[in-house]
């Protein structure tokens, strides 16, 4: 399965260029997929709804449990605001 994060920004919105933001997906049973990525090229088009890949992650057949999900940016001391998260998808990843 992949996780996307749905989002846009403001026309104001700042602080976006100069560490990566972190996405984490973990699953119920402890496994966890870290995905990082420079979000300024998506704020130079404000007011757009962007989909961001958040993450990658496996069910294996028959289970069930929950998935968590976390945005973060915790190396850089830059303020960031102007933001708008509008949810998270999750799609089926293409058999091989």
């Amino acid at each position: 399965m992949r996780l996307f994060i749905c989002l846009k920004f403001k026309v104001d919105a700042f602080g976006w260029h100069s560490s990566p933001i972190k996405f984490k997906v973990m699953t119920s049973d402890g496994k966890e997929t870290v995905h990082a990525e420079i979000l300024e090229h998506y704020r130079k088009v404000s007011d757009n709804w962007h989909e961001i890949r958040g993450g990658k992650f496996m069910v294996p057949s028959g289970h069930h449990g929950a998935v968590h999900f976390g945005m973060y940016e915790t190396e850089s001391e830059w303020w960031k605001g102007s933001m708008i998260l509008g949810g998270v998808k999750i799609r089926p990843t293409k058999a091989p």
